[in-house]
């Protein structure tokens, strides 16, 4: 038997009896850390608990569209505007769930629309907050110094993220593209170039 079909049974009796879920999937794979997955059915909405690396995850489906699982947690804070406390023990999700659990039937029943608008919401402000607090890449440019002009040619250095600098000289097409400083960057990138006399 699925080790968390068995903790299911054993630590939250109450799911599988007076809440009327069900298990109607188990997966265990003892090779990849023993990870664990329950599907369960109940009254007003679908349930899939997940065991990675002995963190328990809530995920959660209406039964209008019992394939699009949702993280419980996300679907609580569209409920009350508050993140639940993180605690990924499975007695700590269990007693989240048992508390919440008419809020995510009703939500993910006659609210679905509503609560699918509302995650979208807070999607696009968690992204905007991500986008907000990373800097977009700047292109460095290298500055070469007069004694490395060789016959006053014009270098092109560019820099390529992940590659770093590379260079042409214009003067000879069969050495354009050639790595320079010892770093190897065989892509040519136009959008981060400049050409230095």
């Amino acid at each position: 038997m699925n080790p968390l079909a068995q903790a299911i049974a054993e630590r939250l009796p109450w799911l599988l009896g007076e809440s009327g879920f069900r298990i109607v999937y188990e997966d265990y794979s003892q090779k990849i850390f023993g990870n664990c997955i329950v599907d369960l059915d109940g009254p007003g909405l679908r349930l899939r608990l997940v065991e990675d690396r002995r963190q328990i995850i809530a995920y959660v489906a209406a039964l209008a569209e019992p394939e699009k699982w949702l993280p419980m947690d996300f679907v609580l804070d569209s409920i009350y505007n508050r993140m639940p406390e993180p605690d990924f023990g499975l007695v700590a999700v269990g007693k989240r769930l048992r508390e919440n659990l008419p809020a995510l039937a009703t939500a993910l029943g006659a609210g679905l629309g509503d609560t699918k608008r509302e995650l979208e919401r807070r999607e696009t402000l968690r992204l905007r907050a991500i986008q907000s607090r990373v800097r977009p890449p700047v292109p460095l440019w290298f500055s070469m110094p007069q004694a490395c002009h060789w016959d006053a040619e014009a270098i092109t250095l560019v820099w390529c993220p992940g590659n770093g600098w590379t260079g042409a000289w214009s003067g000879e097409p069969e050495r354009r593209l050639q790595p320079i400083l010892a770093l190897a960057a065989p892509q040519f990138c136009p959008a981060h170039s400049r050409t230095l006399r």
